[in-house]
């Protein structure tokens, strides 16, 4: 929000994906690392634009909160209503994709 953006007509930096790349361990590297996760997790719920996605961000932060053991997740969220509301179906999604 507070920086500019550049443009370049030019690539700046050249890369190529591997076969076992984030999406395809993306389960795993949030088991490995949930606080960071969380933390990206926060970010898109806080900037969403719409509701629908808003839900989405809202859901998996709230599993991820939950997962990652976070004691005051509820209270530095970005839309506390919104969280408390979908807490339940965050406990549920908590519960089949961390299976604990």
């Amino acid at each position: 929000k507070e920086y500019k953006y550049r443009v370049f007509n030019e690539p700046i930096i050249f890369f190529f994906f591997l076969d076992d790349g984030l999406t395809k361990n993306k389960n795993k590297v949030i088991r490995k690392n949930p606080k960071g996760y969380l933390a990206v997790k926060r970010q898109s719920y806080e900037y969403s634009k719409n509701i629908k996605k808003m839900i989405k961000h809202g859901i998996m932060y709230g599993a991820v909160s939950i997962f990652a053991k976070n004691k005051c997740w509820i209270k530095n969220s970005p839309h506390r209503f919104l969280t408390i509301c979908l807490l339940p179906i965050s406990y549920i999604v908590y519960k089949l994709k961390f299976g604990k």
